[in-house]
């Protein structure tokens, strides 16, 4: 089963018939090949392509007014615009960030049943939902990382003035922290529509693999964390 932007493959008459292939993401980088020398030079970031996410599914029209209804309704719901929460009932631990171009062909039988293959572009990661949890924290809190991948979560601040914010190795100060919110994936501070990068200095906070302790101080009085977990 597969449960797109929230709504169940069930709900729309769209059935997957076999396990999916697993698409294993692209490292993004070089490699360069130097003349008398053995072996390649290569550069490699913490960083990959996305991947094609595709399902071979059936479509049941029996008793949904036919094949033509329940496309109908299985294109409805696919057509959704930008990233949009991807699951399926294969790895019920993780879900994914994707987005549906189009383009495919709905096989008819007898105007009552059709085959297809639905394929998502996906962003690399395969986010833990454990990770997609807000996590409240006390002073000194200290958050492991169960992934050996370095996570950039997303942080909400209280509090009023100024004050600085660590975790781990890396500090940010900020001027103004009431209801501020941190985006490491973006780099964005704001609050609201309201972009705020030009009150915070330092660096972005950024939950490596394993233990990461998080302190505060100033004008900040309490921190909420959306950690972002991944594997691939």
């Amino acid at each position: 089963m597969i449960w797109w932007h929230g709504i169940s493959s069930y709900d729309v008459g769209v059935i997957v018939e076999r396990y999916p292939a697993r698409p294993v993401p692209k490292r993004k980088g070089s490699s360069q090949s130097v003349a008398g020398r053995s072996g390649d030079l290569i550069d490699q970031e913490d960083a990959w392509d996305n991947v094609v996410q595709s399902y071979d599914v059936y479509l049941s029209g029996e008793f949904r007014g036919g094949m033509q209804s329940v496309a109908r309704e299985a294109i409805q719901w696919l057509m959704v615009k930008g990233y949009q929460k991807l699951e399926d009932s294969y790895d019920l631990d993780t879900f994914r960030l994707a987005y549906f171009m189009g383009g495919n062909d709905f096989a008819n039988t007898l105007n009552l049943f059709g085959r297809a293959k639905i394929e998502f572009n996906c962003k690399p990661q395969r986010f833990l939902h454990d990770g997609d949890t807000e996590k409240i924290l006390s002073a000194g809190a200290v958050l492991m990382n169960p992934t050996v991948y370095t996570a950039r979560p997303r942080i909400l601040l209280s509090g009023s003035g100024s004050g600085s914010l660590t975790v781990g190795s890396r500090t940010m100060e900020l001027t103004d922290v009431a209801g501020t919110i941190i985006d490491s994936d973006t780099e964005d501070v704001y609050r609201g529509t309201t972009n705020l990068n030009s009150t915070a200095s330092g660096e972005f906070p950024l939950l490596e693999a394993g233990e990461t302790r998080i302190t505060w101080g100033g004008g900040i009085t309490g921190v909420r964390i959306t950690p972002r977990w991944y594997v691939l």
